[in-house]
């Protein structure tokens, strides 16, 4: 049987305060409260284990400072540095973040948008699919705030970040032909799949061909080249 949830009644009744005052301590108004009632309430909360209700908390109108992080595919060292630097700036400003993949699925995006917004997130960082719009407009609706990063598409009245992709292969080729390297290969799946993919090709190759330099191109899928393949690549 499920354990029944501790409220703010039951924390008033056990602090042998009124509720209000419960509320009071919660809300950051503890100037209304003696130094002694905000110890005794703060040992119930503890003792009893008392969450607030998000859900409550959005019919109210409160601030839950929770930030949703939609991204594409949080598997890769590039998504967990963007991760941890949204959360180094939102931690000292007071706000947590709740992350979701989409898997590149414009479904699953939505479906994340309709869970987060009924859980009472103040806003959004998304890193869109192609559902971009709907996305956008789903969440004008409910009136909360949305940033969009390393977007595809650009749209009037959105705020977005956009990752400079082909700069920063173009800087990092270009460093490794100024120390001397000379034989360079491209080991790549198809690069009209994906736009960051094609971005960041197009660095590469244009740092190269700026040198005078030529690469050999690799393709790749999941089935082949074989590892045998790629062994004698590199002999």
């Amino acid at each position: 049987m499920a354990k029944q949830r501790v409220t703010i009644a039951d924390v008033a009744r056990e602090a042998g305060t009124s509720t209000a005052s419960v509320s009071y301590y919660l809300n950051d108004k503890r100037e209304k409260l003696s130094e002694k009632t905000q110890a005794k309430i703060a040992r119930v909360i503890k003792e009893l284990g008392y969450v607030p209700n998000a859900q409550a908390q959005t019919l109210t109108g409160k601030q839950t400072h929770v930030i949703a992080i939609i991204i594409l595919d949080n598997t890769n060292k590039w998504a967990g540095l963007v991760l941890n630097g949204m959360e180094q700036v939102m931690l000292p400003a007071g706000y947590q973040t709740v992350v979701c993949t989409s898997n590149f699925n414009p479904e699953t995006e939505l479906m994340y948008v309709d869970k987060m917004l009924s859980l009472g997130v103040d806003g959004f960082i998304i890193q869109p699919t192609a559902n971009f719009k709907a996305v956008h407009d789903r969440i004008k609706r409910a009136d909360k705030p949305v940033v969009f990063f390393d977007a595809a598409i650009y749209s009037p009245g959105t705020s977005w970040i956009k990752t400079n992709l082909y700069d920063g292969v173009y800087n990092a080729t270009q460093a490794l032909l100024d120390a001397g390297y000379e034989d360079f290969f491209s080991i790549a799946a198809n690069m009209t799949e994906m736009r960051t993919r094609m971005e960041r090709f197009q660095g590469y190759a244009e740092a190269l061909a700026a040198n005078g330099q030529l690469y050999k191109a690799i393709p790749i899928d999941h089935n082949k080249p074989s590892i045998n393949e790629l062994t004698e690549y590199f002999k």
